[in-house]
Parts: structure tokens; sequence; C-alpha cells
């Protein structure tokens, strides 16, 4: 199959077994053992597989074909988008003769309902799903067709009938028009949203300051993590980090500030204040990003619990006298119809804790990109403060309805001494992140995604910082639903007479020189 595929031109094509429970020897009946069927030997397995074959022997990481035959076409979803961290790894998806959640079979959760919540991680990657004639009609094309038709219906998938009633995948070797259309699938795939011959690369960027004066200024008191949005009736809404006079964000509240013009503030609310005794914003609440909708806004923080022993360490580690947790919460109002707040803020609690890796220290810094239904979430964690390598992106999705997180179990993106402060969004057909490198400069990059987990640098020179000093966070000002502006603006915390103050900025593409 991997022959016919590829014409064995370019191509690295490897099969992978199914493990037993043990992950000591190769099964030939589903995987795991009956009647418990474990996946994790195999998705171990498969994962390193795809590592080691990536780094020892030059594979693409972005370009990734999962394909299946038969059991294995099951497989392609119920082991390849069986948790975030496998289902990073694909670029696309060849499913021949089965597929996932059509039937019953012995091993857990092979209902439609846990297939369609499997589906959910597929995303706008494409899939080639291809079927032999068969005898039963349960087991046609156009069963699959309708079943994806229902579970599935803004998928990116192509289908195929292989006019032979052959259950075996010798016909990739024959040239007839299913395996021309399969060749052209998959060159196409491998090519989607790449920067090839004739596509062009993703833009540059660069940040323009709208004059000398700030924008946004809190003094003698002081603020720092921000973030705004422009509703439909062009009215800006700020949500910013409040600190009395010291700038400590660990005991902040978020106050709520309204504007038509970017420069004339009105003070409306604190919308999210400390908590008290054992809430997990007990200590502070800071780092506030928005994201407004038709019906609701949505304003993720990160809350600090209140420290060990009462007096605040910021390197004590969990367990020891003075840790503080650090988790991503979630506020929300209700919109009115121009897309501003129309009540109260009120808290909802915990969306994602620290785990027992690489982020079980503290998690900070949310940045949430909507896409169609589904939430993304970025976020800064750590497992030690005092070794800045350690600090790196972590990611977690959720159905927007739902709001309930499942965390990628590896961190994203890890820079060489560290960063904070991701800054997502989606322009052009692709993911940027602007994110705040640590180490000799301190300065903040730009790194592109296909998919939104897996980044390359693009730009190492985007940001020094405002000319002021102080502060170096930037954060983006965006419309209704996350999108960018027409014209697209940022905020810039600097400092001004021991203030922390917001200075407003324009966010242009840079020329084709460069400039």
């Amino acid at each position: 199959m991997g022959y016919g595929i590829s014409a064995g031109k370019g191509i690295i094509w490897i099969c992978m077994p199914y493990l037993n429970g043990a992950g000591t020897a190769n099964v030939i009946s589903w995987w795991g053992d009956p009647p418990k069927y474990q996946l994790q030997p195999t998705i171990d397995y498969c994962t390193a597989t795809v590592k080691l074959i990536c780094e020892r022997y030059g594979g693409d990481s972005r370009k990734v074909i999962l394909a299946g035959f038969s059991r294995g076409s099951i497989a392609c979803n119920y082991i390849g988008l069986q948790n975030d961290q496998i289902a990073s790894l694909w670029r696309g998806f060849i499913c021949y003769a089965n597929y996932d959640g059509l039937h019953a079979w012995p091993y857990p959760d092979d209902d439609r309902a846990s297939a369609a919540k499997r589906l959910q991680r597929l995303g706008r990657r494409p899939q080639f799903i291809c079927q032999e004639i068969v005898s039963k009609p349960k087991d046609a094309l156009d069963v699959t067709r309708t079943y994806l038709k229902q579970a599935y219906p803004d998928g990116n998938l192509t289908f195929e009938l292989i006019p032979f009633r052959n259950h075996n995948d010798a016909w990739t070797l024959r040239d007839i028009p299913s395996r021309r259309a399969l060749r052209k699938w998959f060159a196409e795939a491998l090519l989607a949203g790449m920067a090839g011959a004739n596509d062009q690369p993703p833009p540059t960027f660069r940040l323009v300051p709208d004059g000398n004066k700030p924008a946004f200024e809190l003094g003698p008191n002081q603020c720092r993590m921000a973030s705004c949005y422009r509703d439909k009736a062009g009215t800006y809404h700020l949500f910013t980090d409040f600190m009395e006079k010291v700038p400590d964000s660990f005991g902040a509240e978020i106050r709520y500030y309204r504007s038509s013009d970017l420069r004339n503030w009105i003070f409306v609310d604190t919308v999210v204040k400390k908590g008290a005794g054992a809430d997990a914003d007990a200590f502070g609440a800071a780092s506030p990003h928005v994201l407004a909708t038709d019906k609701r806004i949505y304003l993720f923080y990160s809350g600090r619990s209140e420290p060990v022993g009462g007096r605040f360490d910021a390197y004590a580690r969990p367990g020891q006298p003075g840790y503080a947790a650090g988790r991503i919460l979630l506020a929300t109002a209700a919109a009115d119809e121009q897309g501003a707040p129309a009540g109260a803020f009120r808290k909802q609690g915990v969306l994602a804790e620290p785990g027992d890796g690489w982020d079980a220290m503290r998690l900070d810094d949310p940045c949430a990109v909507l896409e169609g239904d589904t939430v993304h979430l970025f976020f800064k964690g750590f497992d030690n403060n005092r070794n800045r390598d350690h600090v790196r992106v972590g990611y977690a999705r959720a159905a927007l309805a739902e709001m309930r997180f499942t965390k990628h179990s590896e961190p994203i993106l890890a820079v060489p001494g560290g960063g904070e402060m991701p800054r997502v969004f989606r322009e052009g057909g692709a993911w940027h992140m602007f994110y705040h490198h640590f180490g000799v400069g301190s300065t903040w990059r730009h790194h592109v995604s296909e998919d939104g987990l897996h980044w390359r640098l693009h730009d190492s020179s985007f940001f020094g910082g405002h000319l002021t000093g102080g502060p170096r966070d930037i954060m983006m000002i965006y419309g209704m639903n996350g999108t960018l502006l027409e014209e697209p603006e940022m905020l810039v915390a600097g400092s001004q007479d021991g203030i922390n103050k917001l200075w407003l900025y324009y966010l242009r593409k840079k020329g084709a020189e460069g400039k």
C-alpha cells in the first residue's frame, strides 16, 4: 500500500504493529489483550517510532500521513485520534475498508458517540476514505459517507469507491482511476498549507508606534498584562491587571475599562476580584485574555492560590513553604447585541490545572483562539522557576459550548532559555505566535505553524520592546470572535517614571524587502 501510494519516490513508509497489553509482543487481532484491549503500549510505540524515523532518517515531521487498511483503517481514528498528543502527529489520513464508529466491536469505546469525540481532534486535516465493492449493504461506502455527514459535516473528507470486490490493498499497484485519485490527494495533502514553489510564505510583521504618549495608565497604581477587543459598534473593551503602586501581579485583580478611541477610558468595574480561603484565585487574578462572541464574553485569566504557610516564595515548588499554585480560570458575561458585556462577569472555575510533569509548578499567560466551535487554549507552564529552560508553551482544547478542556500532555513549544506570553492568532491560513524569549537579547520572536501544534521559528527579531524600557509585554487587540482587526492594533507595556503604562502600536506586514 505504501509503495502504491508513493510510487516509491521521495517518501519513507513504515508498517507499525499493534502491541499486547504489556508492550512486549505484536498481536494479530485488534490491539492489547482482551477483554481490555489496552491501547497505551501501541500509542507509545507509534509516537516514539515516528519521532525516531524523522530524527534518524530525515523524515519531515510536518508531513506525516497515517494510512490503514481494514483493522488499520479503523485504527486511523481509534488510535490515531485517541488523544491530543498522538493526533498532533498527522498531516492527513488514508482510511481504506472500514471506519471508526460504523460498527460494534469487542474493544471499549467503539460506539458512535465516542468515535465522534475522537473526530473532533481531526480539525480541518484531510482524510481519503475509500472502500471496495461489498456484498453487505451495511459495509458500503455510502453508509460511511452518510454517517460522516451527520457526525462531522464540516470535515475535509474525500470519498472513493474502489472498483474491486477483493478485500486487499493490491489495487494500489494498478494504474486505475482510484489510484490516480489517491496519488493526487496524497500530493495535495503534503503541500496543503505549506510554503512551496507556488505558495506565498507566511508574512512577517513589524510593530509601528502611534505617537509618544501612552494610551492607558493607572498611575500611581500599576497595570501590566491586558487584553482588549473592539465590539460591533466600534467600542473598545480593556481588561487589565490592577496592582496598587507595586507592580506585583501575584496580588492583582482584573479591572474593566471602556473607550471609543483607545485614548480616553472609562472605568466600568473590577470584574475579577480575589477569591477567599481555598479558592484558586484567593491570592490574585491576573494575565487576562478576552474572547468576545455574539452571545457571551469569555475572560480567561491566571488564578493564584494562597501560598503554603502564608508567605509567598516565587521559587517554591509544590508542597514547599511559600508555594502558590497557578491555574487557568474563566469568568463569563452575557453579550448585548453589539457584543459588549451586558452584565456582571461570573466566575466559572478552573479550566486547566498544573500536571505532574513539565507543567507541575504553575500555569499562566492564557491565550484563546476560536476556530469554528473549538477553543484552542495556549498557556505558559513550567516545573522549575529557577531554570528558565523549563518555561514552555502548553496547549488544551475544548468545544465552545462545553468549555471542558483537554490538555496536551507535552509542551508544544520549548526554546533554549525559555519564554512566556504566547500571543496566537490565525492569518492567511496559517497559525502565528508572537512569543517572548528569555535569555540573551530577551526579545519577541515570531513562530508559525500549519496546525497550531507544531511550530517553527519564522522571524527571530520581531520586536525588542517599548523604547522607554520596563516590561516588554505585547497584547493583541481583537475583533469579535477573536479575529484580527482590519488594521491590526496592539498594546505594548512599558515603564515611565516608575509606572507601568500601555502604548498603542499598529501591526504591519513587512514589505517584500523586509522593511
